[in-house]
């Protein structure tokens, strides 16, 4: 099953960018730039998977395409054709693969596509989920004299890759607007959201986040934080 999901994939590939190029792309090509989208190094190792087999894709809840191991594998690979990259860049390639697979039915979750998960973490997830934190944070947010309105600022992110799956830990401040009328207690609150994808299919396709929130006010006189119990 796994052969066949990745054949239809570099079958897919092939004739996408004969329909933009009217060029060929071998079969060889295409399928180890399939083995990158799907988190491989080479085809051979995507065949050699057992654990996570790609025919359980319609499992998962959320698909990562991996551009960044695209774009390194398109930079390896000898004898490319020429305008390959210039007509489907790494991000295209990765929503063209994407796209086809929800369209025959082979995944139907959220795709998290971004030139990395780190950047789409910072740029959309937070800003998506930002209910979600503050929801997680109200406690905290309840000791404050503040208004929160603004998206959470990520500063800091740590992504680990294990054969589980992928932790994710961001530190970062939600940053909120003083009220008047009450007596100052701190506007910003540092959190550290954990997050963790359970890997089912390939190195790609995971299980919904597992999302863990805690934090604390920050004392703008002293520096120090503020502790809520």
């Amino acid at each position: 099953m796994t052969v066949c999901l990745s054949k239809l994939c570099s079958d897919f590939l092939r004739e996408t960018y004969s329909s933009i190029s009217g060029d060929k792309l071998k079969a060889s090509y295409a399928h180890e730039i399939v083995a990158a989208c799907m988190g491989y190094k080479s085809r051979a190792a995507l065949l050699a998977e057992s654990q996570w087999p790609l025919s359980d894709m319609n499992e998962a809840e959320v698909l990562i395409p991996h551009v960044e191991l695209i774009k390194q594998r398109l930079d390896e690979l000898k004898g490319l054709p020429s305008g390959l990259v210039d007509t489907l860049p790494p991000l295209k390639i990765a929503k063209e693969l994407s796209n086809f697979l929800k369209n025959e039915g082979h995944f139907s979750g959220q795709l998290w596509l971004s030139e990395s998960l780190m950047e789409y973490i910072e740029a959309v997830y937070l800003y998506d989920n930002s209910l979600l934190i503050e929801d997680e944070l109200s406690g905290v947010i309840a000791g404050t004299n503040a208004s929160f309105s603004d998206m959470p600022d990520c500063e800091e992110m740590v992504l680990k890759e294990l054969d589980e799956g992928v932790s994710v830990i961001v530190n970062g401040v939600l940053t909120g607007d003083p009220i008047d009328n009450k007596v100052y207690c701190g506007h910003e609150i540092a959190f550290r959201m954990d997050m963790f994808l359970p890997r089912v299919s390939g190195r790609v396709g995971f299980l919904a986040p597992e999302i863990e929130v805690g934090g604390a006010v920050i004392d703008d006189r002293s520096d120090d934080l503020i502790l809520i119990e």
